[in-house]
């Protein structure tokens, strides 16, 4: 069971929504990727070890941006 709840959302995003025929389902998926990413505890292993991994060769990049800026 679901609740009601009033958003708004900026006009170009209304446009692009008007042409997505489930809307309830693309917000509701997008809110519980954000809201699961911020809460370790209600991730799996493999979606931790997935995160980890990301954020490791974020890290590993973000140092070699860092080495060309420097030259």
């Amino acid at each position: 069971m679901g609740r009601g709840r009033y958003i708004y959302v900026s006009d170009f995003i209304d446009e692009k929504l008007k042409k997505i025929s489930n809307r309830s389902k693309l917000i509701n998926d997008l809110l519980e990727d954000h809201f699961r990413k911020e809460d370790f505890e209600q991730m799996s292993p493999a979606e931790l070890k997935k995160l980890i991994k990301i954020e490791k060769m974020k890290k590993e990049m973000e140092i070699k941006i860092q080495e060309i800026q420097n030259g």
